[in-house]
This record gives structure tokens, C-alpha cells and sequence, in this order.
């Protein structure tokens, strides 16, 4: 596959996976999703489920799907996230109502913010466009069969919460995980020059970060209720040396002695650490969830 045939493929899934994430959320009730967008609530579901609604959020916070129009590739902060917030109620409630519920989020500091399951999904999505944004600037690709590949996304043509559009066909993948589902249609299987220790001698980028994200989504299962909850250049380096198989091995052998700042700024660790971050998310809520009831 060429580059231009991998962009079209992270987009043709990145949009399925954004409308099947809509057309899960317009069967659930109004009223729950505004109790899930409340600064206090601690009930996103049994499953998470309704961490999906902030996927949504972070993905069209960054941009998406016009890539190829990004200038900033900025990580998601705390700040972008109340915004989206404030432009989620300022769309559907009243402006009392809309104003007390974004003062309540802002009341709250950042650290607390930052340990909520709804910021890291927020965060990691967007990050995760914000990652193949970056990648894109970096390859040399024909502008106008980008522009016109992007346009093609319908993604942004529907609302969470408004009607599904009367005709339109049922999306795939409506039964199971959405996030597993997107995993196992995303770029090949892993390959060891993906592991090169440089990142520039990496020739197929997205088909590498694709492979670190789809590794990082299934050691997430290795996260339990104690945490962690985010990835970091420690846990990386403790979770390496107990995976077997050929990406531990070329990790090992490519990557060891690198230096911290090297390796947490390198997109392959930062699209395993999304993964990995959104997943421990997941495992977060449920526990939250469990408190809850008690």
C-alpha cells in the first residue's frame, strides 16, 4: 500500500467508527446523556459506554477530518477540553442552565479534571487525529487527492442526540466493542522495521503508528482496578520487559538506552500511550461506577 492508500484507509475507518459511535449514542436517553455531561456525575455506564460521547467530542476538537488543514498540532489541554464542554451545552440547553453547568465544570481544578475518564477520552482522541495530523505534514502526498479524500468523511453531518437521518442504512459493527472492532480493521499485522530506533528511517508511518496503537489497545488489559491509569515512560519500560512476541523484541533490541525526552516525544510510544491511556479510561470509569452503587 502506498501512503495516500493509508491515509484513505485511517480515514474511511475513522469515519465508519465516528458514525457507528453516533448512532449507539441517538438510542440513549436524552436525559442520560446530559447526567453524563455534569461535572459531577460518576456513572458512565456499565461498560463506559458513554465515554464514547467523548470520543466524539476530543475527535472533532481536533479537526477531523480536515488533516491536511491543521497547522498546530497542540496536545489536548484542560482548557480546550472546558471549551468543547462550554460548546456542548452552549448547543443544548438553556443559557441558565448552559452557564451553571460550565461554571461547574470550572470550578473544578486541574488535576481533578485531569484523572476524570472523560478527559482522557477526550484527550487521547484528539490526540490521536492530532498524531496522524503531525505524520501527514511529514509525507509528501498530493494535495488535492488529500483535500478530496477528506471531503468525503460524513462523519460531522450528524449530532449526538438528533434524529438518525430517515433513509440512511444502518452502519456495520453495531453489535460489540466499536474501539475493538476499529482495531481489527486498522493497518496490518506487526512488522519489525516499524521498531526502527529512529523514527525518520520509519517509511511507512502510518502503518507503524497504527501497529503501536493496536498494540497499546491490547496490553491495556494488563491495567486493573489499582492502575495505572496513564502510561508513562516507567510503565512502558516495565510492561516491555514482560511482553514476548517479535514487537517486544524489536523494541528491546532498537530502543534500549534511549533517552526519556527522546522517547516520550517518538509518535509510535505516544500512539501506544493513547491506547493504553484510553483503555485504563475504561477500566477507571468502571470502578468509579462500582463506588457509586456501594
Amino acid at each position: 500500500m502506498t501512503l495516500l492508500d493509508d491515509y484513505r484507509q485511517f480515514l474511511e475507518l475513522t469515519d465508519h467508527y465516528i458514525v457507528v459511535l453516533r448512532r449507539l449514542l441517538f438510542d440513549a436517553s436524552p436525559d442520560r446523556i446530559l447526567e453524563v455531561m455534569t461535572a459531577e456525575c460518576k456513572d458512565f455506564g456499565e461498560t463506559g459506554a458513554f465515554l464514547l460521547l467523548f470520543d466524539v467530542e476530543g475527535i472533532r476538537a481536533a479537526g477531523f477530518p480536515h488533516l491536511s488543514k491543521l497547522s498546530n498540532h497542540q496536545a489536548a489541554t484542560v482548557t480546550l477540553f472546558l471549551d468543547s464542554i462550554e460548546r456542548w451545552w452552549t448547543n443544548r440547553a438553556d443559557v441558565r442552565d448552559s452557564f451553571r453547568q460550565v461554571e461547574q465544570w470550572r470550578k473544578k481544578v486541574s488535576g481533578e479534571i485531569e484523572s476524570d475518564p472523560r478527559y482522557t477520552a477526550f484527550r487521547t482522541s484528539h490526540d490521536w487525529i492530532l498524531l496522524h495530523a503531525a505524520v501527514l505534514a511529514e509525507c509528501e502526498m498530493d494535495a488535492a487527492e488529500v483535500a478530496e479524500m477528506e471531503k468525503q468523511c460524513r462523519c460531522l453531518a450528524m449530532e449526538v442526540g438528533s434524529n438518525w437521518p430517515e433513509g440512511a442504512s444502518e452502519p456495520s459493527w453495531m453489535t460489540g466493542d466499536p474501539r475493538a472492532l476499529f482495531h481489527r480493521r486498522t493497518l496490518g499485522p506487526f512488522a519489525p522495521e516499524f521498531a526502527e530506533h529512529e523514527w525518520s528511517s520509519v517509511a511507512d508511518k502510518f502503518a507503524a503508528v497504527s501497529s503501536f496503537h493496536k498494540h497499546g489497545y491490547h496490553s491495556y488489559r494488563q491495567v486493573t482496578d489499582d492502575g495505572p491509569w496513564q502510561m508513562d515512560a516507567v510503565e512502558f519500560w516495565m510492561h516491555v520487559s514482560r511482553w514476548g512476541g517479535p514487537f517486544a523484541a524489536a523494541i528491546k533490541r532498537n530502543w534500549t538506552g534511549r533517552p526519556t525526552d527522546d522517547l516520550i516525544t517518538d509518535p509510535r510510544y505516544q500512539a501506544l500511550k493513547i491506547a493504553w491511556d484510553r483503555h485504563a479510561a475504561r477500566v477507571y470509569s468502571a470502578k468509579l461506577r462500582r463506588r457509586e452503587q456501594l
